[in-house]
This record gives C-alpha cells, structure tokens and sequence, in this order.
C-alpha cells in the first residue's frame, strides 16, 4: 500500500528544494489523481534531467513559475 502522499512529500522535499532553481513544493491533482508538484523559476533540460519522473508512485509534475517573493 502507498504511503499518503503528504508524507512522500514532506520526506523528498528539502532534496527537491536543494537543487538550483526548484522554488517550491506542493501536492496537486494530475488526471484527478494526487501527485507532488515541483515548482522552478525556469524549467530546463537539466532540472528536468535531476527531478525525478515520480516519486514513490506518484507523479512528479514540474511547473515554471518565475521566481517567487514573498508579498
């Protein structure tokens, strides 16, 4: 049985947010499906390269945001 996908995130996702240029981490819906979202100032061929395609059996969505600051 899969863990929560909260908990899948919670454990990967200081990994995820030491690579340059990840700027975020959230759960979202894929297909009405969970699935961990990666968001990054800019999407390139080697962060998609370093960002897994999933994550314990959730898929790993990568979304371009530009840089995030907070209000």
């Amino acid at each position: 049985m899969k863990r929560p996908v909260d908990a899948v995130l919670k454990e990967h996702a200081d990994g995820l947010l030491a690579l340059p240029g990840v700027v975020g981490t959230a759960v979202g819906k894929r297909s009405g499906a969970p699935c961990i979202q990666v968001l990054v100032a800019k999407k390139t061929v080697a962060l998609r390269r370093r960002i897994p395609a999933d994550l314990e059996g959730y898929p790993v969505v990568i979304l371009e945001t530009g840089p995030l600051r907070a209000l």
